[in-house]
């Protein structure tokens, strides 16, 4: 295996759910739509992310998402938050 826990990476765990999106629109708003399903985690891979990036505009916002900023980082917070 690629991945080797304390050598270049952290631990290597299973997934229940796993999805490979490269188109960014797409993959943006899957991690929103995951973070406001998730209970207890979420990991988020990406090679070049800010938390200024905008996971969704304001016309494609999903109802459970609404009263959120569009920015990762204060998406983020506000999803803590609401927990």
């Amino acid at each position: 295996s690629i991945a080797r826990p304390g050598s270049n990476c952290w631990k290597r765990v299973r997934a229940g759910r796993v999805a490979c999106l490269v188109d960014g629109e797409a993959y943006f708003q899957a991690v929103a739509s995951a973070v406001a399903q998730a209970r207890h985690q979420v990991g988020i891979l990406c090679w070049d992310i800010h938390s200024r990036v905008p996971l969704f505009h304001g016309d494609d916002l999903p109802p459970e998402l609404a009263g959120l900023p569009e920015e990762l980082g204060p998406f983020l917070a506000g999803m803590l938050a609401r927990r």
